[in-house]
């Protein structure tokens, strides 16, 4: 769900209003909303945004901050991709090239 404003408090309330409205409509769907692990992240475009404890954040493989800036991402996955390709480094000695293509396949793409 995306709430946009410029007053940070109506985006609170905004936000929990959206949340109760999927609550209600995962329960008259027979579905289950883990409200537990259900959390609220605000990005913005500005410098200095809205007071907020949630830090960086990880969204199917995308790592977000709160000021949408690519350096947190960018980091994780040239980490990542680094890992990866010292693993088939020294895999490239002991297995096929049609192996070791697979295993690049697997790790980096």
């Amino acid at each position: 769900m995306v709430v946009g404003s410029r007053d940070f408090n109506d985006v609170q309330q905004r936000s929990e209003e959206l949340r109760e409205c999927a609550l209600v409509w995962f329960l008259v769907n027979g579905l289950a909303m883990n409200d537990g692990n259900t959390q609220l992240h605000l990005l913005s475009l500005k410098a200095d945004p809205a007071p907020t404890d949630a830090g960086e954040v990880s969204f199917l493989g995308v790592h977000l901050d709160p000021i949408l800036t690519c350096i947190d991402h960018a980091d994780n996955s040239s980490k990542r991709v680094s890992r990866n390709i010292f693993v088939m480094r020294q895999l490239a000695s002991s297995i096929s090239p049609t192996i070791l293509k697979s295993v690049h396949f697997a790790l980096i793409e």
